[in-house]
């Protein structure tokens, strides 16, 4: 049968180890959310650069026609001549 003393020390070993394992769990959840945040930092940067890439850049054939060209019966692309 155990003694008092021994029980005693049993149950605080379990309890050092208990706690170690919570330290070293908290320690795993840490990391992990330090991951997901810059993994989201990245994200969010490499999304505004694309934007930005996109917003600035010209699709190839396409021409540029003043507004006030476009917004008259000849335009280039109505279908209409001048000339109607």
């Amino acid at each position: 049968m155990l003694t008092a003393e021994q029980l005693l020390a049993a149950h605080k070993a379990n309890l050092d180890t208990m706690f170690s394992l919570g330290a070293k769990a908290f320690e795993g959840v840490e990391k992990l959310v330090e991951l997901n945040i810059q993994t989201a930092k990245t994200t969010m940067e490499e999304a505004a650069e694309h934007a930005k890439a996109v917003l600035s850049a010209k699709p190839a054939g396409v021409r540029v026609i003043p507004i006030g060209v476009a917004a008259s019966p000849s335009a280039p692309g109505t279908g209409r001549s001048s000339g109607s």
